[in-house]
Order: structure tokens, then C-alpha cells, then sequence
């Protein structure tokens, strides 16, 4: 399945676009991706290693640290 727009901007480090499209476009900043993934952006950004300010910019946005993938696995413990 394809990624959300949110995981692709997040990937790509771009934060304003992170902002626009939660903060006016009403992206689910929480939402789980395809069934093939089943991550959030955040869970994403912290696997690929994006910049700090990705993570941020999620956060600020709403991203919740505890939400589990398909694995059970969160943001949080993705970050040990």
C-alpha cells in the first residue's frame, strides 16, 4: 500500500509540510499507515533516522509516543 502524505513528509524532513497538512489539511498525525506498514509518521521518522525536528514537529502536531504498531511497538520504545 501506498504511504500516507504525512509519512512521506516526514521522511523527507519537511516540517512545514508536516504542519500544513495536520494542522489545515486535518491529516491523522496518530493514524496507523497501510496494512502492509501499520506505523504512524512518528514511528516512521524514528526508524529512518529523520531530523530531530521532524520528531518535534510531530510531536507538537499531536503525534502520541504511545501508540503501538502492529508489533505492539511504540514511538517511545522505538527511540531506546
Amino acid at each position: 500500500g501506498a504511504e500516507t502524505p504525512l509519512v512521506v513528509a516526514a521522511r523527507r524532513d519537511a516540517v512545514e509540510a508536516i504542519a500544513v497538512l495536520v494542522g489545515q489539511l486535518g491529516a491523522g498525525v496518530n493514524e496507523l499507515g497501510s496494512p502492509k506498514q501499520l506505523r504512524t509518521a512518528l514511528h516512521i521518522a524514528i526508524e529512518d533516522g529523520s531530523s530531530v525536528d521532524v520528531a518535534r514537529a510531530l510531536l507538537k502536531c499531536g503525534a502520541d509516543v504511545r501508540v503501538k504498531d502492529a508489533d505492539g511497538v511504540t514511538p517511545l520504545q522505538l527511540a531506546w
